[in-house]
């Protein structure tokens, strides 16, 4: 499901219905969406047949919502963070750790 660059059409409130009533979505890309934390929360407790996921350029998202993904260790195998400024390095190295997915670098 590519939603990329729908900066003010996708938000929070829309990835709580993908997760609602989107459970077997496999791809996401919201990469330069108004989304934050809380939208990825509901995205990794709701898709659990994510295996892709495209969060770049998300000023807004932050390392709690990279811990909700690697806590919920899916199907992940492919996560791309690139420029989402509020996530260190931190964030990234565990999420890595965690499920052996790269493209969280700069």
């Amino acid at each position: 499901l590519d939603l990329s660059g729908c900066r003010e059409h996708v938000h929070d409130g829309v990835l709580r219905t993908v997760a609602v009533h989107c459970p077997d979505v496999q791809k996401l890309d919201v990469s330069e969406c108004d989304i934050t934390d809380a939208g990825i929360l509901a995205i990794a407790s709701g898709c659990a047949a994510l295996d892709g996921l495209i969060i770049s350029h998300c000023s807004q998202v932050t390392d709690e919502a990279l811990k909700a993904i690697a806590e919920r260790r899916g199907n992940i195998t492919s996560f791309e963070c690139v420029g989402c400024t509020r996530v260190t390095d931190a964030g990234k190295a565990l999420l890595e750790a965690s499920l052996g997915v790269i493209g969280t670098g700069e």
